[in-house]
C-alpha cells in the first residue's frame, strides 16, 4: 500500500512504536518552525526548473496564474472560474493540502482524541507556519505554474513556437514520443487562447472527455513531481525512513533525498539515452537553478550583515561580509540550490571541518545549516541539554556542594536559548530575535565568555 501508516490501528502499534510516534509528532513541528523560516526561498527557487525545462517565455506566459490562485481562495468548492482553477480541480497538483489531509488520517487511525492540547496545537501551529512563512503557498503556486507552464509548452509546440522536448525527458516524463505528439494534436486544438500583451496564453481546455486525458494527466502529474519537490511517500525510500527515528533523521532532508532521484539519477539517465541537445537542456536547468540560488543566498547574506551592522557588530559583519558576498560566496551559493549537489556538499562540509578547518565551506549557505551527522531533533536535545547544565550550573550547583559543576551563563547561552524559539529563523522577525538577544545581554550584563576564577592552592 503507499500509505502503509494508514492501514495500521493503534492496537496495532506495540508501547515503542506508540511513544515514538507520539514524540515525532512534537518533535518534527518544534524543529521545523524553529529552523525553518527561510524555506520558502528554496521553495521559490524552483521556479527555475521550470523555466530550464519549458524556456522563459512559456513561463512567463503563466505567471498571472499566481493573481488567480489569489482570488481563489475564498471559492474552492464552486467550479473552474479560471484557469488556476481549472488546473487544480482537474490536475491537483498541489499537495500541501493532500499532505495535511493524509496526516489528519494518520492521526484518526492512531486515535487523535488521545493528542493532547499541546501536541494538538503544536502541530496546527505548525501548519500556520507553513502559511505565514509562505512556504506552502509559494510550493502551491511552483507546482501549479509547472503544470500550467507543461500545458502552455504544448499548445505552443503544436503551433510552432517553442522547441519540441527530446525524446530522452519526454520518457523520463512517463510518455513515449508518439503519445507526446498526440497531446501537442490534442491541447494545440483544444486550447482555449486569451491575448495579454500581445501573446497568447492558454487559459482553458475544452473535449475534457477526450481519451487522450488520461495520458495528460499523467505527463502533467510527471512533470509536476519531477520538477518540483514532492512530499516523499512509501517506496521513495527504505521503510526505515518512515520509522520514528527515520522520519527525526531525514528531517529537512526527505525532500533532498527525493530531489536526488528526481533530479540527479534522472538527469544522468537522460544523458545516457539522449543526444547532445539532451545534455545541454540538463545543464541549462542545473545552471538556471544555480544562479537562481546565488541570487537567494545573496539576498539572504545581505540582510544578515545589515542586521549585524545595525547592531553595532560592524568586526563580525566585516567578516561576514568578505566571506558571503564576494564572488566566492556567490558561487558556492548556487551549489545549494540543485538537489544534484546535495550529497556532495554534506560530504565535503563534513571532509572540510574534520580535516581541514573548523569552518564549513557550505553549510551557511544551507537553510537549515545542520551537518552531516545532525538533524533538527538532535540539535534541539543537545542544545537542551546545554542550556540546562549551565543554567544550573549557575544557580544551584555550588549550593548543593558540586562546586565543579559551576558554569557561568555567556552569550553562548543566550544564544542556544534563543534558537530552541519557534520562529526565531524566520526572515521578517529574525532581526527583532537578534536585537532581543542583544537588549537581555545588555540589561542583564552577560559576559561573552566564561570568566576563570583563581583556584585556591593551600
Amino acid at each position: 500500500c503507499s500509505y502503509e501508516p494508514l492501514q495500521r490501528r493503534k492496537r496495532e502499534l506495540g508501547a515503542i512504536g506508540r511513544f515514538g510516534d507520539r514524540l515525532s509528532g512534537v518533535m518534527l513541528p518544534l524543529g521545523y518552525m524553529r529552523a525553518g523560516g527561510a524555506f520558502a526561498i528554496s521553495a521559490l527557487s524552483e521556479t527555475s526548473r521550470i523555466i530550464g525545462t519549458l524556456g522563459l517565455s512559456t513561463t512567463l506566459k503563466q505567471v498571472p496564474l499566481l493573481a488567480e490562485m489569489v482570488t481563489n481562495w475564498r471559492s474552492m468548492d464552486e467550479g473552474a472560474r479560471n484557469f488556476a482553477m481549472m488546473v487544480d480541480q482537474t490536475f491537483h497538483p498541489a499537495t500541501d493540502r493532500m499532505r495535511r489531509v493524509l496526516m489528519t488520517q494518520v492521526q484518526n487511525q492512531y486515535g487523535r482524541e488521545g493528542l493532547t492540547g499541546f501536541e494538538r496545537g503544536t502541530q496546527s501551529l505548525a501548519n500556520f507556519f507553513s502559511d505565514v512563512s509562505l512556504l506552502a503557498p509559494v510550493t502551491s503556486f511552483t507546482q501549479n505554474l509547472m503544470a500550467a507552464s507543461t500545458i502552455q509548452h504544448l499548445f505552443e509546440v503544436h503551433r510552432g513556437l517553442a522547441r519540441r522536448m527530446d525524446d530522452a525527458t519526454i520518457r523520463t516524463l512517463g510518455l513515449e514520443p508518439a503519445q507526446y505528439d498526440d497531446l501537442l494534436d490534442y491541447v494545440g486544438t483544444n486550447a482555449v487562447t486569451a491575448s495579454r500583451g500581445g501573446s497568447n496564453r492558454v487559459v482553458d481546455l475544452t473535449n475534457l472527455h477526450d481519451i487522450r486525458m488520461d495520458n495528460l494527466r499523467s505527463f502533467i502529474d510527471r512533470a509536476v513531481k519531477t520538477r518540483i519537490q514532492d512530499m516523499p511517500t512509501r517506496g521513495d525510500f527504505h521503510r526505515l525512513g518512515f520509522s520514528f527515528l527515520g522520519r527525526l533523521m531525514t528531517q529537512f532532508r526527505g525532500f533532498n533525498l527525493k530531489g536526488v532521484d528526481n533530479f540527479a539519477l534522472q538527469n544522468l539517465s537522460r544523458i545516457r539515452r539522449g543526444d547532445a541537445g539532451t545534455s545541454v537542456r540538463v545543464a541549462q536547468e542545473i545552471v538556471f537553478t544555480m544562479v537562481f540560488a546565488s541570487l537567494a543566498q545573496y539576498a539572504r547574506n545581505y540582510m544578515e550583515v545589515q542586521s549585524l551592522e545595525s547592531r553595532g557588530q560592524y568586526a563580525e559583519a566585516k567578516k561576514k561580509g568578505d566571506d558571503l558576498l564576494g564572488a566566492s560566496g556567490f558561487i558556492r551559493g548556487g551549489f545549494t540550490g540543485p538537489s544534484e549537489f546535495f550529497l556532495p556538499i554534506m560530504a565535503t562540509d563534513a571532509a572540510w571541518t574534520t580535516f581541514v578547518d573548523d569552518d564549513p565551506v557550505f553549510s551557511a549557505y544551507r537553510y537549515s545549516g545542520l551537518n552531516w551527522y545532525g538533524f533538527p531533533a538532535l540539535s534541539f536535545a543537545s542544545k537542551g541539554w546545554d542550556i540546562t547544565k549551565y543554567v544550573a550550573g549557575a544557580t544551584v550547583a555550588k549550593s548543593f556542594g558540586f562546586e565543579d559543576k559551576e558554569r557561568d551563563i555567556t552569550q553562548k547561552t543566550v544564544h542556544k536559548m534563543r534558537t530552541l524559539l519557534p520562529f526565531q529563523n524566520f526572515l521578517p522577525v529574525k532581526h527583532f530575535f537578534n536585537l532581543g538577544e542583544d537588549q537581555i545581554e545588555y540589561e542583564f550584563q552577560i559576559n561573552e565568555k566564561k570568566i576563570r576564577k583563581p583556584k585556591n592552592v593551600d
